[in-house]
């Protein structure tokens, strides 16, 4: 909530990430197979988009813009793939989910 305060005071315009998981978005042009253990975690459809991205070392503005995000929906999203994942950094989810099998597209994204 404090993060949609801080954005509408900065300027930008706050869309809950309800509303844009049900609009039609950009998705990931190369979106890699989702394996069933992340879901199994409870995470969403979003969440694991995010997760793709931070294992291509994108940048919470980099995620926001390429999946039609707020910047604090991202770092929300982060927070949550972080808790699922039981790990309390960006490089320690990459790495463990890296050994549960799933590797991201090599190629990268502008």
């Amino acid at each position: 909530m404090l993060n949609a305060i801080e954005l509408v005071f900065s300027g930008g315009i706050y869309i809950p990430s309800e509303i844009l998981e049900e609009a039609p978005s950009r998705r990931l042009a190369n979106k890699p197979t989702t394996p069933d253990f992340l879901r199994g975690l409870g995470l969403t459809d979003r969440q694991i988009e995010v997760l793709a991205l931070l294992m291509k070392g994108k940048s919470n503005k980099i995620i926001a813009k390429t999946l039609n995000m707020a910047v604090p929906t991202v770092k929300n999203h982060i927070t949550v793939v972080l808790k699922a994942l039981s790990v309390t950094s960006r490089t320690e989810a990459v790495i463990k989910v890296g050994k549960m099998g799933w590797e991201s597209s090599p190629k990268s994204e502008s």
